[in-house]
């Protein structure tokens, strides 16, 4: 499900606490599944929206799970983001 986010600034901080969830409805931090490093990339690869820098999201889901729910797990998390409640930032959900 890509997703796309602009006016939000992340840095490597905030990414290594965004809570992931797991078996159980329990979460934990995506440092300890990923590794989150600064690194220079190629300007190319920077997403843009409407000129503008953006961040592009892609959520897979496992082979076993059940895309119809995880579309509606997403989207319902996406609604509790304070960030997006608050309008600071504009999602736009380019395919699901």
């Amino acid at each position: 499900m890509p997703i796309r986010v602009t006016n939000w600034t992340v840095n490597s901080e905030d990414l290594k606490h965004v809570k992931i969830p797991i078996q159980g409805r329990k979460t934990v931090p995506l440092q300890e599944v990923a590794n989150i490093e600064r690194s220079i990339i190629d300007l190319q690869t920077i997403s843009r929206t409407g000129g503008q820098p953006s961040v592009l999201l892609d959520v897979f889901k496992t082979p076993s799970s059940n895309i119809t729910d995880v579309i509606e797990r997403i989207n319902k998390r996406i609604k509790t983001i304070p960030e997006i409640k608050s309008e600071q930032t504009h999602l736009s959900i380019l395919l699901d």
